[in-house]
């Protein structure tokens, strides 16, 4: 498990989750051949160590789990809850008392699995079937140290050396093997379900801007009539090619981003808009009117007119031209109403742009 996870971390390596996963793999791998009674036969040393190398690996897929659905982990974490959940084991053995150390090396290790589990609630929605097996891996693989623990403090002496021997820790050897295998297979599922996501996104979305572009807008509007009483805009930058010859395209790159960024501050939640090509932008309004949506663009186009775009020469500032077609009360289908909308963008450029205009009546209705 651990090749396949850092194999796929070496070739994603802004996900964390796989490196993370990866460490855990190697040090509970590390950790699994000192549980054999062949190696700790007689000794405290040997059990002690193992526990510490599994709990270390217990921590790292724990923080992995945090990472996965972007929580917050500061750094040492991994460090720390190692030292936490290995210290009360750990002095146990330095006591001697191998049986209690054994209890409760397994009692924390099934706290870290449960709350392993438990954190991939958060990332439920985003695969239910992979997320939910996860989660019965890591309970089971818990409930088998549980059972583990409890035989030592039922049937074994406080002074063991060495790992006892008992169905319990016969159950968790077989657990181990079928458990870790099964995690790091859906684990690996479980991220290139999301990597599949991302790129469906990434596919989707203009890159500079991080609008949905040309192809998201179409394919999710232009095959059905929309609803009743929606907007459509057609909105464009007013000499945008005169910016980039003057001022460079580096210039013009920051004000279609700075444009981007008064659309997203603006326009409603359920807006919808888009950059189409390369200076000209699409907006949807569903459950609006005529004068609600003419009254949003032009308080985009006052907030964008006053925005300072920084160049080599000093701030300048852009201005944007909009056509607004309406649907009315049956709905229309969207590339008619982008037909319409791009005739008021007309109308707006020859009446001398860094206006909004709406379409005539008899058009969108």
């Amino acid at each position: 498990m651990f090749v396949a996870m850092f194999m796929s971390w070496l070739q994603s390596r802004h996900d964390e989750f796989l490196y993370r996963m990866s460490m855990g793999a190697l040090f509970i791998a590390a950790g699994m051949p000192l549980a054999f009674p062949a190696v700790n036969e007689n000794s405290l040393a040997i059990p002690a160590l193992a526990f510490l190398l599994m709990m270390a690996g217990f921590s790292s897929v724990y923080v992995a789990a945090i990472r996965f659905h972007g929580g917050k982990v500061k750094r040492l974490k991994v460090l720390k809850l190692t030292v936490a959940a290995w210290l009360p084991c750990g002095f146990a053995y330095a006591l001697g008392l191998g049986g209690m150390g054994v209890a409760f090396g397994n009692f924390a290790g099934a706290a870290l699995l449960v709350s392993t589990g438990a954190e991939y609630r958060h990332s439920y929605r985003e695969a239910p079937r992979q997320v939910a097996l996860l989660s019965i891996l890591y309970i089971a693989e818990a409930v088998t140290f549980i059972l583990c623990g409890i035989m030592v403090l039922l049937t074994t002496p406080f002074y063991l050396t060495g790992f006892p021997v008992n169905w319990a820790e016969d159950l968790n050897a077989i657990m181990a093997i079928v458990g870790i295998t099964g995690i790091g297979a859906v684990s690996l599922s479980l991220h290139q379900v999301r990597q599949a996501a991302m790129h469906r996104v990434q596919a989707m979305t203009d890159s500079l801007t991080g609008l949905l572009n040309r192809r998201a807008i179409f394919d999710r509007f232009g095959k059905r009539p929309l609803q009743g009483r929606t907007a459509v805009a057609l909105l464009d930058l007013d000499n945008f090619k005169a910016v980039n010859d003057t001022y460079g395209h580096e210039c013009g790159d920051d004000a279609l981003r700075r444009f981007s960024e008064c659309v997203l501050s603006i326009l409603p939640e359920d807006a919808i808009a888009a950059r189409v090509g390369g200076e000209e932008f699409a907006v949807v309004l569903p459950s609006s009117s005529m004068e609600s949506a003419e009254s949003c663009m032009e308080s985009l186009r006052t907030a964008f007119a006053l925005e300072d775009i920084m160049s080599e020469s000093g701030p300048v500032r852009c201005t944007i031209s909009v056509g607004i077609a309406y649907s009315g009360s049956d709905g229309m289908k969207f590339s008619e109403l982008v037909r319409q909308a791009d005739k008021a963008l007309y109308r707006a450029k020859q009446d001398g742009r860094n206006r909004v205009v709406r379409a005539a009546f008899e058009m969108a209705a």
